[in-house]
């Protein structure tokens, strides 16, 4: 179930925090990596494009994304070690939404690559974005 939504936030100590939205959305994953739960607010769809690769598009464009953290949590073995990093931002000309894109790597002590999140482990996803607002 996803969680939370949009709120204000300064994510840059002594920068103006005008135009700055803070998201926060919690997913479950399902069978082959799919991430189910409600809409979040301030973000219109999440998929999935591969084993590990996602997209996430927002409601809204935006010009820089801050502090981007992804989380999984659930069962792992013991040599696990799983990392979500930001791979590319863009923004769609036909309808002006940011689009995220993300990776999920699993460390299993034989090397990293991009793997789905196993069934029933919980994506916790948190990040700054500052609106597109001419002056800021």
């Amino acid at each position: 179930m996803a969680v939370a939504g949009a709120y204000a936030v300064n994510p840059i100590e002594g920068h103006h925090s005008f135009g700055w939205v803070g998201f926060e959305s919690v997913y479950t994953v399902g069978g082959s990596g799919a991430l189910t739960g409600v809409r979040t607010a301030g973000i219109r769809s999440i998929t999935r494009n591969g084993a590990g690769d996602y997209t996430m598009v927002l409601d809204a464009k935006y010009v820089d994304i801050y502090n981007f953290i992804g989380t999984v949590s659930g069962t792992f073995t013991r040599t696990d070690g799983t990392r979500v990093w930001l791979s590319a931002i863009s923004t769609d000309t036909t309808t002006g939404a940011t689009s995220i894109q993300f990776f999920v790597y699993v460390d299993s002590g034989a090397g990293t690559t991009k793997t789905d999140i196993a069934s029933g482990n919980t994506l916790r996803l948190t990040f700054a974005a500052k609106a597109a607002i001419a002056g800021y």
